[in-house]
């Protein structure tokens, strides 16, 4: 939703976990190595999901922002 910050959404995620890594990959000089977190699909089914977070650089070399790819990690 726009204006709301991605820690404070709703996907089935526990977003809030990533809050270490999301800032690491705003300020460290290296990308976080992915996590596998519980998560939740829209069905209600538990499944665990592979979070890779890379940070979003400016051509300047300033760290805009954070690309976050999420899959399932039980293979399906």
């Amino acid at each position: 939703m726009k204006g709301q910050s991605f820690l404070e959404l709703d996907i089935g995620l526990p977003v809030g976990e990533l809050a270490t890594i999301l800032r690491a990959c705003l300020v460290d000089d290296a990308s976080p190595d992915p996590v596998t977190l519980p998560a939740t699909n829209r069905r209600g089914k538990a499944f665990s999901c592979r979070v890779v977070c890379t940070p979003l650089v400016s051509p300047r070399g300033r760290r805009e922002g954070v690309v976050v790819v999420m899959e399932s990690a039980d293979g399906g």
